[in-house]
């Protein structure tokens, strides 16, 4: 009797999971397109923002085929809904794992940023910013393979060399230069 009474216990519990499972919210993966990695350059008087975009799979939270999209707005607002309407899917950019800008233009780009950053709370202040000389912002992301943001992200902090959004705020502009065409280098 104590068996079978524990095999109706195991049984309900299981067909209890299995109704919860299929009853959570879940984040539709065909209309997300995930940004790992932006990168922000000046076109004229507007901003050129390039998105390095994973497409992630249910069992994984990083997807294997990563491309590129590249908008161009007056503010990185502009430039994120531009973006989405282009691909047809939202674009989700609050994991971004690395904000690449072009040095030739920082004054320009880091007000953008402090303007755009400025109305998130704490949660986005640890998010990395690099710069690169002598290239765009966006040629980093060039070319296909694997997803480069959270490589350089990664490589910023085993180094101990990270400039942030809070570094930003506080009047610290950024100090880590990469280069590379679809890769990269850190070069200070």
């Amino acid at each position: 009797m104590e068996k079978i009474i524990r095999y109706a216990c195991v049984g309900a519990f299981v067909f209890a999971a299995v109704i919860a499972s299929l009853s959570l919210p879940r984040r539709e993966v065909k209309t997300i397109a995930q940004v790992a990695g932006i990168a922000l350059d000046r076109s004229g008087e507007n901003i050129k923002a390039t998105f390095e975009v994973f497409e992630p799979s249910v069992d994984q939270p990083y997807g294997k085929e990563r491309s590129v999209v590249t908008s161009i707005g007056k503010s990185l607002k502009d430039c994120i809904e531009n973006a989405r309407r282009s691909i047809g899917k939202d674009l989700y950019v609050d994991d971004v794992a690395v904000l690449i800008i072009a040095h030739k233009d920082e004054e320009y780009l880091l007000t953008e940023i402090k303007r755009y950053y400025r109305k998130f709370n704490q949660d986005y202040m640890d998010l990395p910013l690099v710069q690169v000389e002598d290239q765009t912002a966006e040629e980093v992301f060039e070319g296909k393979g694997k997803i480069l943001s959270t490589e350089i992200a990664e490589s910023m902090l085993l180094l101990g060399k990270r400039s942030t959004i809070k570094d930003l705020f506080n009047d610290v502009k950024p100090d880590v230069f990469i280069a590379g065409v679809g890769k990269y280098e850190i070069i200070s």
